[in-house]
């Protein structure tokens, strides 16, 4: 924290107050006010921000459902899928199995 003690980091800034700086706060005073514009820009950065996350987890939601119920219905599909599950595990196993024999090897 000692490096916000140089009152110069603060130039350009009329709505900060207080120590380290020499403009004293009033309590309960009148405050700068910000441009409407900038109020309605950052509004509206806001709702553009909800809305795209919005989507974003609609998006993922329906993802979800549609790999869900084509593996639910599709029989053909469920156990081609975890045929393939299967033997991606399968493979880890024979390279972890592969790695830790390599490592053995190398210690003696």
């Amino acid at each position: 924290m000692q490096s916000f003690d140089d009152p110069s980091i603060y130039i350009g800034n009329p709505n900060l107050c207080g120590p380290p700086l020499e403009k004293d706060c009033e309590i309960g005073g009148n405050l700068p006010k910000s441009d409407d514009e900038n109020d309605s820009k950052s509004k509206n950065a806001g709702d553009w921000d909800k809305w795209l996350f919005l989507f974003i987890e609609f998006g993922f939601v329906v993802g979800f459902l549609v790999v869900f119920f084509i593996l639910l219905f599709q029989e053909n599909w469920r156990y081609t899928y975890f045929k393939m599950v299967d033997s991606g595990f399968d493979r880890l196993y024979i390279l972890a199995a592969l790695a830790t024999k390599r490592l053995r090897e190398e210690r003696t």
